[in-house]
């Protein structure tokens, strides 16, 4: 018994990471503009893992003016 919930929890921790890695490589195929100054970016994978989000709204810092806030979601690959 202990042994099949030490798989199961397991198996638990790798499918959900693979889905917030898949979640974070989802959304670096889109460009996002920038709140402050309105650039459109496209950030690595690696920055879009476990931002906050609320629907197309993503906290991320601009490449163009250094500021981290709320970034709207656009179109794929700029």
């Amino acid at each position: 018994m202990g042994k099949t919930l030490v798989i199961i929890a397991i198996l638990t921790v790798v499918v959900m990471a693979g889905g917030i890695i898949a979640g974070a490589l989802a959304d670096s195929k889109y460009y996002f503009a920038c709140g402050n100054c309105g650039a459109k970016f496209q950030p690595k994978w690696t920055n879009a893992i476990l931002v906050y989000h609320v629907f197309d709204e993503h906290l991320l810092k601009c490449p163009h003016c250094n500021t981290t806030n709320m970034c709207t979601r656009k179109g794929q690959k700029i």
